[in-house]
C-alpha cells in the first residue's frame, strides 16, 4: 500500500494515468538538518497538485524524528483520524529513513525511503518505497513549507504541498504568508486542518532501534 492510501486520497489520484516526474522545486538555502529534525512538526494546511480536497479526505499529520546510529534519520509521520470509530485504527504510522549524507549539500531536498509500521515500530510492510521531500522554506522554530512527491510503479504521481507548525492546531497564518508569496504559492489553494481538532500522538515511542 502506498502512502496515498493512508492519506485517503486514492480515489482522488486514480484518474491520473499519465506517467510523470516530480517537479524540480526551489528549496531552503543553507538547510540545517540538526535544527529541522527535532521535536514535532504538525501539519496545518495541505494541497494536492491538480486536486480539490474535501473534508472527508483529510487527517491530522505529525512528523517527529530521531537519529539512528547508522548515519540515518528516522522520521515518523503519524496520521490521526478523529472520526474513526475503531480506536485501533485512529493512528496510522509511516516510517521515513533519511540518509544524513543526502543532506550534506544543505539544499533541503532529499529522497527518503518509507514503509508502514505500527505504534511499536514493527514493520507492517517489509519493502521500502522512495519519496522525495523538498523543504521549500522554514524558520525552524515556528513554520515549515514542504513538498512531498511520489511516483508510483504504475506512473501515477502524488505531489503534496504541506504547511506545518511546531504548535499543535496552530491557526496563525501570518508568519508564513510572505514565504508563500515568494514561492508563488497561494494560501487559498490549501485546505486547512484547523477544524479537525488534532491531538498529539502519544502512542509511538522511539526506541533508537528499528524493529524487524
Amino acid at each position: 500500500r502506498k502512502l496515498a492510501l493512508l492519506l485517503a486520497v486514492t480515489s482522488i489520484v486514480a484518474s491520473d494515468k499519465i506517467t510523470q516526474e516530480c517537479s524540480q522545486l526551489t528549496s531552503k538555502e543553507n538547510f540545517e538538518p540538526d535544527k529541522y529534525f527535532t521535536d514535532s512538526w504538525f501539519v496545518t494546511h495541505i494541497k494536492i497538485e491538480g486536486r480539490t480536497l474535501k473534508d472527508e479526505d483529510l487527517c491530522c499529520m505529525e512528523f517527529k524524528s530521531e537519529k539512528l546510529t547508522n548515519n540515518t534519520i528516522r522520521e515518523i509521520l503519524a496520521h490521526y483520524y478523529p472520526k474513526e470509530s475503531d480506536e485501533s485504527k485512529k493512528f496510522v504510522y509511516i516510517e521515513n529513513h533519511i540518509s544524513e549524507d543526502s543532506l550534506k549539500d544543505k539544499k533541503g531536498s532529499y529522497t527518503a525511503q518509507y514503509r508502514a509500521v505500527d505504534k511499536d515500530g514493527k514493520m507492517i510492510h517489509l519493502d521500502f518505497s522512495p519519496i522525495t521531500y523538498t523543504i521549500r522554506d522554514t524558520d525552524y522554530s515556528s513554520y515549515s513549507i514542504l513538498n512531498m512527491c511520489e511516483i508510483w510503479d504504475n506512473g501515477y504521481k502524488l505531489s503534496m504541498d504541506l504547511i506545518a507548525s511546531r504548535t499543535l492546531n496552530d491557526k496563525n497564518e501570518e508568519k508564513f504568508k510572505n514565504s508563500l508569496q515568494k514561492l508563488s504559492l497561494n494560501l487559498g489553494d490549501f485546505k486547512a486542518l484547523k477544524e479537525l481538532s488534532c491531538i498529539e500522538d502519544s502512542n509511538f515511542k522511539f526506541t533508537n532501534k528499528t524493529k524487524e
